[in-house]
């Protein structure tokens, strides 16, 4: 049963891939809805969504969804880094 939702999701994921900003944009109503599912059927994996935008544009509404941290793909690679390894210690 999980398999299959987790399927469902990965396949919703990949139709949400963007190519610009305006896309990531309208898009991430399907990312967070992936958030909300994943997170009910898996509540205790952190969720980090990598994304155009930054924390404070996408944040209260990712929050919401179950999403534990957004990173903007400006931010450096370190800060990625940082923030993996700080939502697997939690």
């Amino acid at each position: 049963m999980k398999l299959k939702a987790l399927r469902r999701i990965a396949l919703q994921l990949r139709k949400s891939r963007n190519t610009n900003a305006e896309k990531d944009q309208h898009r991430s109503g399907n990312k967070h809805e992936a958030s909300r599912e994943l997170k009910s059927l898996m509540s205790a994996v952190p969720i980090l969504m990598f994304t155009l935008f930054s924390e404070s544009e996408l944040g209260r509404e990712a929050k919401a969804a179950g999403v534990d941290k957004v990173i903007a793909k400006s931010d450096s690679p370190a800060v990625l880094i940082r923030s993996i390894h700080g939502l697997l210690a939690a």
